[in-house]
């Protein structure tokens, strides 16, 4: 019983925070073609970039026990893994209390060069896309809602496949 009147107690203590993500940064190389992302079960947004970095930053908002550091790594709410001419990213699901039945959520934006293709699979999670000057092919599967802003001169072409509504 003690046991668990601990874990009552850091329950009832715990407090509802949001803080910063730590953040992701890696200079992509040329050997580097393709990124692949799979969100999770979380909206994130994706904006096209000029840059040759590859940026993931955001917040984490969840319940924390007092003194607790929500999230110290990249590691911590993403697996990043450089494999061939691809970077995989995929986001992890946040911890969730047993007793509470509640977890975390993370709100993330991530920066692609816009000159690499880039294939996201989500879990039916709503998701806002900004390609701004997309010089690759982007593949998006398996959202919910996609709100994508671009400007209206834009080139490019949907293909909406097993779409519920448009």
């Amino acid at each position: 019983t003690a046991g668990l009147l601990e874990v009552t107690r850091q329950e009832g203590s715990a407090e509802e925070r949001t803080s910063d993500l730590p953040k992701f940064e890696e200079r992509l190389t040329d050997d580097i073609k393709r990124v692949s992302v799979e969100t999770g079960s979380y909206a994130v947004t994706i904006e096209g970039s000029p840059g040759k970095e590859a940026v993931i930053f955001g917040t984490y908002r969840g319940f924390i026990g007092k003194g607790a550091i929500p999230l110290e790594n990249v590691a911590d709410y993403a697996l990043i893994e450089k494999q061939g001419d691809t970077l995989y990213i995929r986001f992890k699901e946040m911890p969730t209390s047993r007793l509470m039945n509640h977890g975390g959520q993370v709100h993330a934006t991530l920066l692609i060069p816009s000159n690499v293709m880039l294939d996201v699979v989500g879990s039916g999670r709503d998701m806002e896309i900004k390609p701004r000057d997309l010089k690759a092919d982007w593949s998006i599967d398996n959202v919910g809602y996609l709100n994508m802003d671009m400007n209206e001169d834009a080139n490019i072409t949907i293909e909406a496949v097993d779409l519920h509504k448009l």
